[in-house]
């Protein structure tokens, strides 16, 4: 198995890249996954490295749920070795790996410029769409693909217009 790929699709769809301001008024920079499976996070701490943590859950509707676990690598230079590793296979959080090594590399002291990569994290995280088709209908509207129709004697096609 490849690790980095596999890892990093975890990171794309159950992770975090993020910078929390601490108490202190400063921010710490997180990379974490997120999953039910204890195997899993034995699997990275073997694979990877790094801890993971467990914290229990409330389901919807109030009751003890399934409890949940945080991996997370650790110390600055293993967060930083551990971006550089995925960088290459990340689809959806590219830019905010990148942002988060610029924000590792920074200097003691930098406050500003923390707080200037923790915003721009932040509002890429916020700016994720949801995936979408290219097909347009008459009125130049997107469709979500579950509401297109075709007949089942079609095969599968799509086109790119510019």
């Amino acid at each position: 198995m490849n690790t980095w790929p596999y890892v990093a699709g975890l990171v794309d769809g159950e992770g975090t890249i993020c910078a929390n301001k601490r108490t202190q008024g400063d921010y710490q920079l997180q990379v974490a996954i997120y999953n039910t499976s204890l195997k899993l996070m034995r699997w990275l701490v073997e694979r990877v490295g790094g801890r993971f943590y467990v914290r229990s859950c409330k389901s919807w509707n109030g009751k003890e749920g399934k409890p949940q676990y945080m991996w997370l690598p650790s110390g600055k230079r293993n967060r930083e070795e551990f971006l550089l590793a995925v960088l290459p296979y990340l689809v959806i959080k590219t830019e905010q790996a990148k942002l988060a090594l610029e924000f590792l590399r920074l200097p003691y002291g930098s406050s500003v410029q923390r707080e200037e990569l923790a915003q721009k994290i932040s509002l890429l995280n916020r700016r994720e769409e949801s995936v979408t088709t290219n097909t347009l209908n008459g009125s130049e509207e997107p469709k979500i693909e579950s509401g297109l129709a075709g007949d089942s004697k079609s095969a599968p096609v799509v086109t790119q217009t510019a």
